[in-house]
C-alpha cells in the first residue's frame, strides 16, 4: 500500500497553493482514486478470469494451466504454488 501511494503521488503530482507546492495527502489521493485499490482490482480481475476458465470446455490451453502442478525445484523458502492455489488464497482473502 505504501508503494501504491507513492506511485499515485507521482502520477497525480504535487498540489500548488499560493505560489508553493506540496505533496498530496492520503485523503486527497483517496478522493482522486475514489477509494480504489490496485491490489484489490488485480485480485478481482484474477477471480473473474478464474470464473471464465471454470466454465470453459475441458480441452484447451487454459484447462492445462488450471490442472498444472509444479514439479521443478524452486529457490529455498519458495513454495510450489500453482495459479489455482493462488486464486483459492484470493477467494479466502477478506481484506
Amino acid at each position: 500500500m505504501v508503494f501504491e501511494r507513492k506511485i499515485f503521488r507521482k502520477i497525480f503530482g504535487p498540489t500548488y497553493e499560493n505560489g508553493s507546492c506540496r505533496i498530496k495527502s492520503n485523503e486527497e489521493l483517496d478522493k482522486l482514486i475514489k477509494h480504489g485499490n490496485i491490489i484489490n482490482f488485480a485480485r478481482a480481475q484474477k477471480l473473474g478470469c478464474y470464473g471464465h476458465v471454470e466454465r470453459m470446455q475441458e480441452t484447451g490451453m487454459f484447462e492445462a494451466i488450471h490442472a498444472w502442478k509444479p514439479i521443478s525445484k524452486r529457490p529455498m523458502r519458495r513454495p510450489k504454488i500453482s495459479w489455482v492455489d493462488d486464486v483459492k488464497k484470493d477467494i479466502l482473502y477478506r481484506g
